[in-house]
This record gives structure tokens, sequence and C-alpha cells, in this order.
């Protein structure tokens, strides 16, 4: 029996959590979402640099953690829809993920909102790409 090779995982930590899709459905304007857009792309090509994420040319799944401080309502994992979509494009944008199609894109994966670990007062998502085998 042939051994199997090790499934890549590769983990990088943007320090943006957008807008609740909750606004793009509600009273956001074109500017507000360009606005929205730029600044996850922004944080997403920062945070790729800094963490020396290397590209990926194979058939991912996407996980998306986000965490909020405060003591707020947290987000359902519905809500974090339009924040993961701006950081999977940036994602591309970066040149990290050649293409978000199906070809390279498997899933897509919202998890609910949890509250920042101490030692981390801000909000951010943990993105997983995780190779499909």
């Amino acid at each position: 029996m042939a051994l199997k090779r090790p499934q890549r995982i590769q983990k990088v930590e943007i320090l943006w959590l957008g807008p609740s899709s909750n606004k793009l459905f509600g009273r956001g304007n074109w500017r507000a979402r360009k606005a929205w857009n730029d600044e996850g792309h922004k944080q997403t090509w920062l945070a790729v640099r800094a963490q020396k994420i290397k590209p990926v040319d194979y058939l991912v799944d996407l996980e998306f953690f986000p965490y909020m401080t405060g003591s707020g309502t947290l987000r359902d994992s519905g809500n974090n829809s339009l924040s993961a979509k701006i950081i999977e494009d940036g994602l591309v944008k970066s040149k990290i993920l050649v293409d978000d199609a199906p070809k390279y894109v498997n899933r897509f994966i919202c998890n609910p909102a949890k509250r920042s670990p101490k030692g981390k007062p801000w909000d951010f998502i943990e993105v997983l790409m995780i190779e499909v085998l």
C-alpha cells in the first residue's frame, strides 16, 4: 500500500473584519461597498506578505473563523459571508489563490464569530486553506 502524502494546510490571520452582510442588503451604497472591498483587499495583502503565505495552485477548502471584541452580540455565520468573500477576492488579488473558481476553491465555509482570545484585543478573521485530497 502506497503512503499518502500529508495534506497541505495554510493559515492566515487577517486583522480586519468587514461589515455584517446585513449592511450590504440594508443601507449600504456602492461607495461604501467599494471602500469595504478596498480595505479588505489591502488587509489581506498585508497579512499574506507579513505571514509569508505561499501561493496555492491546488484545490482547497476555505474555512473562515471570525473573532470579535467587545460584549455585543456575536455575528452568526451568514453575517460573516461578506467579509469572507472580500477576503477570498483579496487572496486572488494577492496571488495566493490562482482564482476563486470551482477548479481552485472546493468549499467556502463561514463559521459563527467567537470572542477574540486574550492577548488579541482586536477583530480579525483566521482563514484556513485546506488542500482537498
